[in-house]
């Protein structure tokens, strides 16, 4: 497996999820198989089991997202620019908590 985990927590349930980015306390913690994703904040990412190539960025990112796949949220949405690395997806969909 080719993961990179930093802060307390992240990708902690990982099994057998391929070429995951954890940044932040808790990101990707409850990942199991989803592959190919981006957390880099505070629980971002949180509850992801299975989806796949999301990329989360900011605190609280995609935090719900269980299944989902080819998700792109920036928090708070639409009121920053999305971060370099962040950038190129399939499909974006823009949230606000």
């Amino acid at each position: 497996m080719q993961n990179t985990a930093t802060g307390s927590g992240t990708l902690s349930s990982n099994t057998t999820g391929l070429n995951n980015s954890a940044t932040g306390h808790n990101a990707l913690n409850s990942n199991t198989i989803g592959g190919y994703n981006t957390a880099d904040g505070f629980n971002a990412l949180y509850l992801n089991t299975t989806g796949a190539q999301n990329t989360a960025c900011g605190a609280l990112a995609l935090m719900n997202n269980e299944t989902g796949e080819y998700n792109l949220p920036s928090v708070p949405a639409l009121s920053i620019p999305i971060p370099l690395g962040c950038q190129y997806r399939d499909r974006i969909r823009l949230t606000h908590q």
